[in-house]
């Protein structure tokens, strides 16, 4: 599903250079629910915008579905491989506080000049799903924190990705807030089958993968726990 090889990131140039990522290798299969951990500055989000093509590596290679994803590709196509194959969940949800719940979760299929092939329904058994079916003609300010983050989880599976890519999903909830938030997107995952990456600080998030990548250091040695 996902391979990433000898997958290095540096910034700055020549003497002043800042090495965040060199020779990570992680083959992550379809299905499967992997958590990324480590220090901060140990290029945890550096490697999940890498995996998603949202950043391009200094060397190495990504692939996805067997596509070479990091290079050969016009910044166009990397975009179409975003929106149809991968749905993003960030810390900060990221809601655009003038449209309602349902025009949140319908914005990637707006933005993108699709049509609604269905009338919304998938939109509605999404956000039934989320639990927030009574909340859909609501304005984000008036949703709580965690309300506000099963919107976005909404939102990064309306174009049924077959990859979601989250960013400390539970960061800054309080602890039952952010285990009912994973327990929510572990299971809509596993109904869609899709494949889950999660970046996280919370060792009971990383305890509920199927398998656990450690970034440990600036040089980027890493550790996997099944």
């Amino acid at each position: 599903m996902i391979e990433l090889k000898a997958i290095g990131k540096t910034y700055g140039k020549r003497n002043k250079q800042r090495v965040v990522l060199a020779q990570v290798n992680l083959k992550i299969e379809a299905g499967e629910f992997v958590a990324v951990t480590g220090p901060s500055g140990s290029g945890k989000t550096t490697l999940l915008c890498i995996m998603g093509a949202l950043l391009q590596p200094t060397s190495g290679e990504v692939y996805m579905d067997g596509q070479r994803v990091d290079s050969g590709l016009t910044e166009n196509e990397r975009a179409s491989i975003r929106s149809e194959k991968i749905g993003f969940v960030f810390q900060f949800p990221a809601l655009i506080p003038t449209l309602t719940v349902m025009e949140n979760v319908l914005l990637p299929i707006t933005l993108a000049g699709k049509a609604l092939d269905d009338g919304g329904s998938w939109a509605r058994q999404l956000l039934a799903q989320v639990g927030l079916s009574d909340r859909e003609d609501s304005l984000p300010g008036t949703l709580s924190g965690g309300e506000q983050r099963r919107v976005a989880i909404a939102r990064a599976l309306i174009r049924r990705p077959k990859v979601l890519l989250a960013d400390e999903p539970t960061g800054a909830l309080d602890l039952d807030t952010g285990n009912k938030l994973m327990e929510l997107l572990q299971n809509l995952c596993r109904e869609a089958g899709l494949t889950l990456v999660v970046v996280t600080h919370d060792p009971t998030v990383a305890s509920k993968a199927n398998r656990e990548v450690k970034l440990l250091g600036i040089n980027q040695e890493y550790k996997q726990t099944i």
